[in-house]
């Protein structure tokens, strides 16, 4: 079995990923389907079947029989082959970017459970820090009201706040598991483990116009687009060249009782009809697909900067959650002040209660954050 490790050092979870590519079953079909597009593609410029044909002809009494035998081959004008190697090429070409376009749709999906995984993992050690603490809070007020010195309400709140955390957790746990199962199925079915719990921040780049135009021109569906509008304009230049006459060259013989003829044949083809019905169609597909890459651009470009600005937004809110639980912590303070008697149990666990949720929307608007990321890097993976 292949077990793959999360680097704790950065979050680009690359073993899981090469892994990922390696097994994934949608990835192995596509390859496949990409390679057979390839190989018939590699059929289309070839000759045509030589032409082969035999006659034996019966005649009158006294004038004998006669053998006849023809071998002939045909093909197209030498511009056309030049073109339609180009086609092919195209055609070739085109077959890898709707693999590459599959690949990156895998890959993503794998890195975006991964985020989700790593965020749960550190939503369950978040859980079980406050567990532990509700827990050692409910054993003291039990303790208290063993004696008298605390309430009942008191008594039974201490024991809800903990049992509310024993919830959240089994939760996770049962969400986490299903992402990992989902992760495991991306693998090809081979265990991944995951046990990072920290969130490697990105920053976004700082020239965001530049740096989107870049991601525009390698997005895979960006390309899918162009070369589907090179292979057109390809397919335009191939059908121009076939308005030139086709040729074929042969051999014949005719062989009767006495006589013997044999000697070279030499045939030539006019497409003179329909021809100009099909380049106008095919001129129309160009068309055609420069509007759609146009509309493909655009759509990427609009997608790419609503991400951006989402990101932006969470990112700022990031920081911010950062500095509040960094600089306004009450957790000590309330433990020492209910120490000291200066608040009752249940302002104490109020106050904790909104510290733990803080820190849980941290938590959580970082993994948002991670998977717009993500997604606005794709064609990086």
């Amino acid at each position: 079995m292949l077990i793959c490790a999360a680097d704790c050092a950065a979050n680009d979870f690359r073993a899981i990923l090469q892994s990922v590519e390696r097994n994934n079953v949608r990835l192995q079909a596509a390859r496949r389907v990409a390679d057979a597009v390839k190989l018939e593609a590699k059929t289309e410029n070839t000759l045509p079947a030589p032409e082969v044909e035999a006659g034996y002809l019966w005649g009158n009494k006294g004038i004998g029989h006669r053998v006849d035998l023809g071998v002939s081959q045909s093909f197209e004008f030498p511009s056309v082959y030049l073109r339609r190697a180009k086609l092919i090429k195209q055609r070739m070409d085109n077959a890898d970017l709707s693999y590459l376009n599959e690949r990156q749709q895998v890959l993503l999906k794998a890195k975006l459970l991964c985020i989700q995984i790593v965020s749960y993992n550190a939503l369950s050690r978040h859980f079980r820090k406050d567990l532990e603490q509700a827990e050692s809070v409910a054993a003291s007020v039990e303790k208290q009201f063993e004696k008298g010195e605390a309430t009942a309400i008191e008594y039974h709140k201490a024991k809800q706040n903990a049992i509310v955390f024993v919830n959240e957790l089994n939760q996770l746990k049962s969400l986490k598991e299903s992402m990992l199962a989902e992760l495991v199925r991306l693998n090809g079915g081979t265990p991944v483990t995951l046990h990072d719990s920290v969130l490697t921040h990105t920053f976004l780049p700082k020239n965001f116009e530049t740096w989107l135009n870049t991601q525009v021109d390698s997005h895979p569906l960006y390309q899918m687009a162009a070369g589907q509008l090179k292979e057109k304009e390809n397919t335009l230049k191939v059908t121009k060249s076939q308005c030139l006459p086709n040729l074929r060259v042969g051999y014949a013989s005719e062989k009767e009782r006495v006589d013997h003829y044999q000697g070279v044949k030499i045939g030539i083809s006019l497409p003179v009809w329909n021809m100009g019905r099909h380049i106008k169609a095919h001129k129309k597909q160009v068309e055609a697909a420069q509007l759609q890459l146009k509309d493909t651009k655009e759509e990427i470009y609009t997608h790419l900067r609503s991400l951006y600005q989402e990101a932006v937004v969470l990112q700022d809110a990031v920081i911010k959650y950062q500095k509040t639980f960094h600089d306004y912590n009450n957790s000590a303070l309330l433990k020492k002040s209910l120490e000291h008697g200066q608040i009752n149990i249940i302002t104490y666990l109020q106050e904790i209660q909104w510290g733990h949720e803080i820190r849980e929307k941290q938590l959580e608007t970082e993994c948002e954050l991670e998977l717009k990321i993500a997604e606005l890097t794709a064609s990086e993976l």
